[in-house]
């Protein structure tokens, strides 16, 4: 996924379009005209979620001592 400042560079989608299908016909490529502000759009709607202590996401957060006692494989407990 790319997004942000790169992404909106003239001919952008058309080049990142064509290099993606040589490799493989089959990925779609979506470019939204409002996507200048995608980054910050996805963090209003993560700090939202968060905000809501019955949302899902709530119960798959992780501090960072928990990492740290537990490291990669902790991904697996919370995700999988």
């Amino acid at each position: 996924m790319r997004n942000g400042g790169t992404s909106m560079t003239k001919g952008f989608t058309e080049r990142f379009t064509q290099q993606l299908n040589s490799i493989n016909p089959k990925i779609r490529v979506m470019a939204p005209k409002d996507r200048t502000c995608a980054v910050l759009k996805g963090a209003q709607m993560l700090s939202s979620m968060l905000m809501n202590q019955q949302d899902t996401i709530c119960n798959n957060t992780m501090s960072l001592q928990e990492y740290n006692d537990a490291g990669p494989s902790i991904f697996k407990c919370y995700w999988y």
